[in-house]
């Protein structure tokens, strides 16, 4: 998750208009980080959900508004990327255009995973933890776990952009 500078491969005014216009995910078609990852290049093994939001880079700060004074294209540089056996909660994937403390607008997502004990019991490290716990002491360690992420990310967040964050945790 970040700010992985990966740009537009198209013109300042094209994509400007095509933003305008309400037609951003058109836009996609010359995004570098979605052709790096057909053509095998960079972050193999890795997902990302379906981008349905305009690109997230370059706003005057403190405003909702293209930076037309630098000619940098407008681009999704702020990314999620995971792996893993978990999936995403269908239209969470979104930029928070309401927040305003930078020329980039944050994302977020919501993931969906499960805990198969089943697995955990056939590796073989694991199974004497999974025998000596119930699982109910096996779902409070993973919940207080779960939570302490949260915490940490929400503290991040809070760091970064300040009060503007409140409402999102």
């Amino acid at each position: 998750m970040g700010d992985l500078n990966y740009r537009v491969d198209e013109s300042f005014e094209l994509v400007t208009r095509l933003i305008e216009e309400k037609k951003h995910v058109s836009i996609l078609a010359w995004d570098q980080l979605t052709d790096q990852r057909k053509k095998r290049h960079v972050f193999q093994g890795f997902d990302e959900a379906k981008i349905t939001f305009p690109p997230t880079y370059k706003f005057k700060t403190g405003t909702n508004t293209l930076d037309e004074v630098k000619k940098r294209i407008p681009s999704w540089c702020d990314r999620v990327l995971f792996a893993g056996d978990i999936s995403v909660v269908e239209g969470s994937y979104t930029s928070h255009q309401e927040i305003l403390l930078s020329d980039h607008k944050p994302v977020s997502v919501k993931f969906n995973s499960t805990l198969n004990i089943g697995a955990l019991r056939q590796n073989t490290r694991r199974r004497s933890l999974v025998q000596a716990e119930d699982l109910s002491t096996v779902h409070k360690r993973v919940t207080k776990t779960m939570t302490d992420v949260k915490d940490q990310v929400s503290e991040r967040v809070k760091s970064l952009y300040g009060s503007m964050s409140k409402k999102f945790f």
